[in-house]
């Protein structure tokens, strides 16, 4: 399960995820972060997101490359991009 939490603050738009990034909760946050960026820079927290499958590793690779959406990431998160980026090269 996933919970999303939008939070606007000035031009700037915060997605705040908690749980697991998997599944449907993939193609969930997907809808919201594409409804959000039209509007402005959007700020993905992703603090609280405990673990990613290969789908939501696979999204938030193809959002680091959108200069309109910055990743917050645990150390846990970070170290499965950083092996996923790996992996894809």
């Amino acid at each position: 399960m996933l919970r999303i939490e939008r939070i606007l603050d000035g031009n700037e738009t915060v997605l705040r995820a908690a749980g697991r990034l998997t599944g449907p909760w993939v193609a969930e946050l997907s809808r919201t972060v594409e409804s959000d960026v039209s509007q402005g820079v959007v700020i993905l927290d992703l603090t609280d997101v405990s673990f990613a499958d290969h789908d939501g590793l696979a999204f938030l690779l193809s959002l680091m490359a959108q200069a309109r959406v910055v990743l917050r990431c645990n150390p846990f998160l970070t170290e499965q991009l950083t092996t996923a980026s790996k992996a894809k090269s």
